[in-house]
């Protein structure tokens, strides 16, 4: 899945671990500390499952810090247990920068892709699987938080381990 528009890490960087949230309308809500003054707006890529739910990664458009993900909607939740992460390399960084070159040639702020998204319930949190992507690498955020890479660094999958009210479930 390598091309110039794909959703790629670039890197992990130490950084503090995000914070998770969760609330009545947001199932969701990763945010990484950034206090740096910004002279340009971020570069929001707003993700459109295409069986359902929908994501949205807010990124500082010079550096590619990935500053918030966000679950907006769940999609229809699969009934079987998530698979197993496979046997990889596990990084420690919480600092994501994000590959630039999805943005690079554009002047708009919002970046909209179409992604088939698999969401599985955990004991507490979700986890969200972008189909097709095999996992190589994860990423561990602090406690709550763990991204799953491709080999070429292309998002595979979030966890947030966050008790989310059961009514964000509900198809």
């Amino acid at each position: 899945m390598t091309h110039e528009h794909a959703f790629r890490v670039a890197q992990a960087t130490d950084n503090h671990v995000p914070t998770v949230e969760t609330d009545h309308y947001i199932p969701v809500l990763i945010h990484w500390l950034d206090t740096a003054l910004r002279a340009a707006p971020p570069v929001y890529v707003r993700v459109s499952g295409l069986a359902d739910g929908e994501l949205e990664f807010t990124i500082d458009p010079h550096t590619g810090k990935l500053l918030r993900a966000i679950v907006l909607s769940l999609g229809a939740i699969a009934i079987e247990a998530p698979p197993r992460y496979p046997e990889v390399p596990v990084d420690e960084g919480c600092g994501l920068v994000i590959d630039r070159g999805l943005w690079a040639h554009s002047k708009e702020h919002v970046i909209s892709l179409e992604w088939l998204l698999r969401f599985y319930r955990l004991p507490a949190g979700v986890r969200i699987d972008v189909a097709g992507i095999e996992q190589a690498r994860l990423v561990e955020c602090g406690p709550k938080v763990t991204i799953g890479l491709g080999a070429d660094g292309t998002l595979a999958s979030i966890a947030a381990r966050i008790d989310i009210d059961d009514h964000h479930f509900q198809t």
